[in-house]
């Protein structure tokens, strides 16, 4: 059975994903409706589309193969806090890489905790672990959220009853961020 666009979209709302202020006519930047509508069940073009619009700030697209700079790993907590609606209320974000991208930190400011994490880099990509860590903090402040990971590098902030939903809408396999 084909799920229209529209269809579509209601449905990814119904799974618990919050789409803001949507005009339809952003998808089309991306694919055609019949990208949208010849895959059948499977909503990965509608996903795909949606990590890349503000208006879904609970799905991201991230490309976690390049070497770290300035600055990047406090824009990706910034990124989780936009994702998470601030669910860490995480500020005073600083980091420090070292000059080889071999390592270096990640502190913030979390309900009046200093929280420092430490970070590594192999071969010259960003520490993916973050998200664990990150994760970790959600569970111990009681966030509903958790963020989780596809195959194609998407990230998600859903509750565990979103994901599963999710889950059966997509061909790739979403698994949470340990």
């Amino acid at each position: 059975m084909v799920a229209t666009v529209e269809d579509q979209i209601k449905h990814v709302r119904d799974c618990g994903v919050r789409i803001d202020n949507f005009e339809i006519g952003r998808l089309w930047e991306d694919f055609e409706r019949s990208d949208y509508e010849e895959s059948g069940k499977h909503y990965d073009c509608m996903i795909s589309a949606l990590q890349s619009m503000e208006e879904c700030p609970q799905l991201w697209f991230i490309d976690l193969e390049f070497p770290p700079n300035r600055g990047d790993y406090v824009q990706l907590v910034e990124d989780l806090e936009f994702m998470t609606s601030k669910g860490l209320n995480a500020n005073s974000i600083t980091e420090q890489i070292n000059a080889e991208h071999s390592g270096g930190w990640v502190e913030f400011d979390c309900y009046g905790e200093r929280i420092h994490w430490d970070i590594a880099h192999t071969s010259g990509y960003m520490d993916s672990d973050v998200f664990g860590y990150y994760n970790k903090l959600l569970e111990q402040h009681a966030h509903p959220l958790r963020i989780y990971f596809d195959t194609e590098n998407g990230v998600y902030a859903l509750t565990k009853e979103s994901m599963k939903k999710l889950q059966k809408c997509t061909t790739w396999k979403i698994r949470l961020c340990k």
